[in-house]
């Protein structure tokens, strides 16, 4: 026995020899590798052929550093600090439009309702041409930025480019606070089924969902409700855990976070009582539905609360955290990884050493884990919704509706109107003029007659063919495209909705055109779909 013990002591003394000397290599390693790059600093300061600024040589250095990490890391110095937890701000001082760099023109996307570009008569659609004496229109969204904020009750010039009209628009806009709600929709169907659209997770976002659940339970018989996820990128993970409270029962396994030492391990559970507790629940996610997003999907699912409808979401399963550094500056870190329920981890893509050099790769989602109620998920794919959405709209509709084209046209027929024609509906004679500026600004080379033509013109040429014969083909192709897409256009109805909600959402606010596109979404009519049927409780019960 004494001979035992004593074994015992000698192999605990070299397994503490061992881990003191692999801790003395990595101080060694951290040290030597300090010294090698001050001393790499300090001869590029001092020999570079052109002065530097140390500062940008500084940033560059540490950037180079993360980039070798994972897509999530940043850094942020004392001209951008201000930005890090922009997206996750409940209000700001500005102007209270979305933009997007469209063909290189900052374009405005979106309009929050009752704010002051609304207000002013800014219109989706209007390109930014100059905000006060600075030209912005081939800005990026990020430069734009400090022009369109500031201090409340300060006024901005504004000039916009409209389509159809030849000059610029000016307009007075006065900043002021701006609230950033997270819940965009709330909607009560015919059949008494529930619709709340989330589009990010903040501090406000429990709150908002939760009065808006509430108002509604009071107000109506409600026989289900349909979360959207869909789009909605994350944020605060205490927001994604207080929001899957409001459904699951208490003290319920929510979600973990797991990093490199055990003792930074958390796990988070359900706190209060659900509000609702048994209605039936279904949750919509995409793939750009991600990390929040799949936190509050995959305890729903891995705890057969309700039914995840969709596409496989994102899987961004990384967590990360905001360490201060000196000089008012900040690093973005990727501290840990969630893991649902069940179990299984949320990281759909597994970084290597340097995922800048193509050594990501997604991981195999062989590995099972199993449900409350004995179904089986897996892991690092992102969460696999329990039913797919079956998109009824065709290839050539979807190009259609998600065209350029489509969305030029809406802002050419709105600019013919100086005031908001919030009565607009669109005539047969102005979808006929959308066809033809469809055929002429798109080239819908999809369909197999342009396949023939094409083989025929790379032989035409080949084969050095007169120019007689080259324009006879050119033409030929035309006149095909020309009336594939006038006759397929013309007799498809759901286009003929679709731009006509497009058009008359430059003159309605956002919350009202939301819910006309409501109305044409697939993803909410087979979701009620669901929620009315039988599969519904097969599904959850693991009774297929």
């Amino acid at each position: 026995m004494l001979k035992f013990r004593f074994l015992s002591i000698i192999l605990l003394i070299f397994s503490l020899t061992e881990l003191y000397s692999l801790q003395q290599d990595d101080y060694y390693k951290i040290n030597k590798s300090f010294d090698i790059y001050g001393e790499a600093y300090y001869r590029i300061m001092e020999n570079y052929v052109i002065d530097i600024d140390p500062e940008i040589l500084m940033k560059n250095g540490i950037l180079g550093m993360l980039k070798s990490l994972d897509p999530y890391c940043d850094f942020y110095d004392e001209l951008n600090i201000d930005e890090k937890d922009f997206f996750l701000q409940e209000n700001y001082a500005g102007l209270g439009f979305t933009i997007a760099s469209l063909e290189n023109k900052i374009t405005v996307t979106g309009l929050i309702d009752d704010a002051p570009a609304q207000e002013a008569g800014i219109r989706v659609g209007d390109m930014l041409y100059s905000i006060d004496s600075t030209v912005v229109l081939n800005f990026s969204v990020e430069e734009l930025r400090k022009y369109t904020l500031g201090e409340p009750g300060t006024k901005a010039t504004v000039k916009i480019l409209r389509m159809g009209i030849n000059d610029t628009l000016e307009f007075d806009v006065k900043r002021r606070s701006i609230n950033l709600n997270s819940l965009t929709v709330k909607h009560v169907f015919p059949d008494s089924i529930a619709f709340i659209k989330l589009d990010k997770f903040s501090k406000n976002t429990v709150s908002e969902i939760k009065s808006a659940l509430i108002e509604m339970k009071e107000k109506y018989k409600l026989r289900g409700l349909i979360l959207d996820l869909r789009d909605n990128p994350g944020g605060l993970l205490d927001a994604a855990v207080r929001i899957a409270e409001l459904f699951i029962p208490k003290e319920s396994l929510i979600v973990t976070t797991k990093s490199r030492s055990e003792k930074n391990n958390y796990e988070y559970f359900s706190m209060s009582e659900p509000v609702f507790s048994d209605i039936p629940l279904v949750v919509l996610i995409n793939e750009n539905s991600a990390s929040a997003s799949e936190i509050v999907a995959g305890a729903i699912q891995d705890l057969d609360r309700g039914v995840v409808f969709g596409e496989k979401s994102y899987g961004k399963g990384l967590v990360q955290n905001v360490i201060d550094l000196p000089h008012s500056t900040a690093l973005k870190l990727t501290t840990a990884k969630y893991f649902t329920p069940s179990g299984r981890c949320i990281q759909r893509i597994k970084f290597g050493e340097d995922y800048s050099k193509n050594s990501v790769s997604s991981s195999p989602d062989t590995t099972k884990y199993f449900t409350k109620n004995g179904r089986i998920v897996y892991e690092s794919t992102g969460i696999m919704p329990d039913s797919l959405i079956d998109d009824k709209r065709s290839d050539f509709v979807s190009r259609v509706i998600n065209s350029n084209a489509f969305f030029k046209f809406a802002n050419l027929e709105a600019s013919k109107y100086r005031s908001p024609k919030k009565d607009y509906q669109l005539s047969d004679e102005v979808f006929k003029q959308f066809i033809d500026f469809y055929t002429k600004n798109t080239e819908d080379t999809t369909f197999s007659e342009m396949y023939f033509l094409d083989a025929i013109e790379d032989i035409s040429k080949s084969n050095n063919y007169n120019d007689r014969i080259k324009n006879l083909i050119s033409e030929l192709k035309k006149n095909i495209r020309d009336e594939y897409s006038t006759k397929k256009i013309y007799s498809n109805e759901l286009i003929r909705k679709y731009l006509n909600i497009e058009i008359r959402s430059r003159f309605l606010k956002e919350s009202e055109t939301i819910k006309e596109y409501l109305e044409l979404d697939e993803w909410s009519k087979q979701s009620r779909s669901l929620i009315n049927s039988k599969s519904y409780n097969k599904i959850i019960s693991n009774n297929n």
